[in-house]
């Protein structure tokens, strides 16, 4: 059975369908290979710690996670007419830079989680001190791989926008809004946080695939108008799902479901109508952002 957009003429799978499309299983091996190769290069039998890190490393890489970032990389690479091996050290470098920052937030520092994707957390696995390392480590190599893609280009493209995803305007950023948030925070305070938490690296996802078309056409402005509005509602959709946990503070807990389910159908439709493009290359992005909204059980 599919489900109608609300909004739209257009009908899609049901989200747990989305994964069985031949192509994204395609790339989803490729990109697993691809980044297994990378970490199995990087490590040479040595000394006790220097094992423990890489299997740290190994550990939460491939702990069984949704791998949305990958697959959104892939589906604007289909969107922009990109070969998908070409972008296999965007979509790895993402998924490293993403992988440390679950490793870091789960510490007893920040959140003190006891599992991560339903397994023993990186530190309580591992051991605290190996995880900081793992979690840092995982941030240089991501850097590590893009400095070796052959196209010159890319190397020049790629760092500066992970940075900016990555740093005090981004994910950092947004980390440090969530450890610090204030008693009574508001819709603006989640909209930000969320932003520099969530959003900014989902939309490097979209951006690092378009900069390497080095155009400013209004189909490329219309899909960096889009990936802010996906950014916003994957973490949204993540906070439904996580919401009733009385002792966490987020934007449904404090604003209630019925807003924030609201406030997901219309950042889900926003996007999708920003790349309604009449090509059937856009199809699997819509699937993409309607897979998130349809997560969420009304």
């Amino acid at each position: 059975m599919k489900k109608k957009t609300p909004g739209t003429n257009q009908s899609f799978p049901e989200p747990e369908n989305i994964l069985k499309h031949l192509t994204v299983q395609k790339f989803l091996r490729q990109f697993d290979s691809f980044l297994k190769k990378h970490v199995e290069n990087f490590y040479h039998p040595g000394f006790k710690g220097q094992k423990l890190l890489w299997e740290a490393m190994r550990y939460s890489l491939f702990s069984g996670g949704k791998y949305f970032r990958p697959i959104l990389v892939f589906a604007t690479a289909q969107l922009v007419s990109i070969k998908s091996r070409l972008i296999l050290p965007w979509a790895a470098a993402i998924e490293m830079i993403h992988t440390a920052s679950l490793i870091h937030d789960d510490l007893p520092c920040m959140d003190n989680s006891l599992y991560r994707r339903g397994k023993t957390t990186c530190h309580r696995k591992f051991g605290e001190d190996i995880a900081l390392l793992a979690g840092d480590c995982l941030w240089i190599e991501a850097f590590r791989l893009l400095s070796l893609d052959k196209r010159k280009d890319n190397t020049k493209i790629w760092p500066p926008i992970l940075c900016q995803a990555a740093g005090f305007n981004g994910l950092m950023g947004g980390q440090a809004l969530d450890l610090k948030i204030p008693r009574r925070p508001n819709e603006s305070y989640y909209k930000k946080m969320h932003s520099l938490k969530t959003g900014a690296l989902i939309v490097a996802c979209m951006e690092g695939v378009v900069a390497l078309k080095k155009t400013h056409t209004q189909r490329i402005q219309k899909i960096r108008k889009a990936a802010p509005l996906i950014g916003q509602a994957f973490q949204l959709a993540d906070d439904l799902q996580d919401a009733g946990e009385k002792e966490m503070a987020n934007f449904v807990n404090t604003l209630g479901r019925k807003k924030a389910l609201k406030h997901l159908q219309k950042l889900s439709n926003n996007a999708l109508e920003l790349i309604d493009f009449d090509t059937k290359k856009s199809n699997f992005l819509k699937e993409l952002i309607i897979f998130n909204q349809n997560r969420i059980s009304t």
